[in-house]
């Protein structure tokens, strides 16, 4: 069984790599919402994807593709203090551009070829104790991803309190 990040931030992969897995695919280093992931995986435009602008956002630390959402926050250059030099933006967008495309083939073809594979998905949004949200949430990811893959799957969904050892009632697990 393989584990695959589908992100909303880097916790997953870090938590994949424990496995020995070093590998790197589409999701494992960005920051993704849920709307983010949704157009990443359903009716996803490699022509538009990083072509259709980006700009500079949260607190000049990430650069964001207009077309997808996506937040990139470690494939752009960066001045000494860690934020995005815009300078050097448009000579780095096709390079990136083509690295994530193969990253996201390559993940799709491994998600082909696996039998079951298992999603994990850190989702630090529903960590704020509205009643039921955490299984709306997970239950939005679930159907974007059942869109997508066409086949059978796990999905974890892991909220930020999870880092507080609340795991019991604070991760969901789904088999689809």
């Amino acid at each position: 069984m393989a584990f695959y990040s589908i992100g909303c931030s880097c916790l997953p992969k870090f938590g994949i790599r424990t496995s020995g897995d070093t590998g790197t695919n589409f999701f494992d280093w960005l920051i993704t919402d849920v709307n983010a992931l949704e157009k990443s995986l359903v009716g996803f435009s490699e022509e538009q994807f990083l072509n259709n602008g980006v700009e500079v956002c949260d607190n000049e630390l990430r650069v964001k593709d207009l077309y997808t959402g996506l937040r990139f926050q470690h494939d752009f250059p960066v001045f000494s203090n860690d934020k995005i030099d815009p300078s050097k933006i448009d000579g780095a967008i096709s390079e990136i551009r083509e690295k994530y495309i193969r990253r996201r083939n390559r993940l799709f073809e491994e998600f082909h070829n696996d039998n079951s594979p298992t999603l994990i998905r850190y989702e630090w949004e529903i960590a704020n104790g509205d009643e039921g949200r955490e299984e709306t949430y997970a239950r939005r990811i679930k159907d974007v991803i059942d869109a997508s893959l066409g086949k059978d799957y796990n999905l974890i969904v892991i909220s930020n309190d999870i880092l507080s050892n609340r795991v019991k009632e604070n991760t969901l697990f789904f088999k689809s």
